[in-house]
């Protein structure tokens, strides 16, 4: 029963957080919208900060889950393409989600720590994809970190166009050439 409770405390923040902003939002109005006691938010999360800050975790290892292939192609391309495409996949089936990232992801709201926790344990197989490619003199010699906000900015704005053009979700021209934009940027 906990646990039902505790994913609807992170439901109703996903969809408050989006909606009315961090700041906005009380944890009373919160747990109201949660249907569950005020205490109840404290008790499983301990602050709204670390609220949050869960909230980001569990929808990033969400996306991880999700876009991690069962069958790792061999070529270092064909991976990336794999991967960029289940990403964007994920994102155009959970919008509110892809939403929550591009409103937080790069504020005070989420703690330093938390993004880089995101970024190195959950998401870690994308750095090492990376260094893999740079290894093999596929993929510019730029500083790791910085490859890193170069694909996720390139990758939340892909979404995003996705997301506000459904017409061309299916578009396998426009599947590639965002793609092929990501991809040669990585090239550089």
């Amino acid at each position: 029963m906990n646990v039902d409770k505790r994913q609807k405390i992170l439901n109703t923040a996903l969809t408050l957080f989006v909606e009315q902003g961090y700041h906005a939002t009380s944890t009373a109005s919160l747990a109201k919208k949660a249907g569950v006691a005020n205490g109840t938010v404290f008790h499983h999360f301990g602050s709204k900060k670390q609220l949050i800050n869960e909230l980001y975790l569990s929808i990033k290892t969400e996306l991880a889950d999700n876009i991690l292939p069962k069958e790792e192609p061999e070529l270092l391309i064909d991976q990336a393409k794999l991967l960029w495409n289940n990403a964007i996949n994920w994102a155009i089936v959970n919008p509110k989600k892809h939403l929550f990232f591009d409103t937080f992801t790069h504020t005070k709201v989420i703690d330093a720590t938390v993004r880089q926790e995101a970024m190195n344990n959950i998401l870690g197989f994308i750095c090492q994809m990376i260094q893999k490619g740079q290894q093999q003199k596929i993929i510019a010699d730029f500083p790791i970190e910085l490859m890193l906000e170069n694909c996720y900015g390139q990758y939340i704005n892909a979404a995003s166009y996705f997301i506000e053009h459904p017409e061309f979700c299916q578009s396998e021209h426009h599947r590639d050439a965002s793609f092929k934009l990501f991809w040669n940027a990585m090239r550089l």
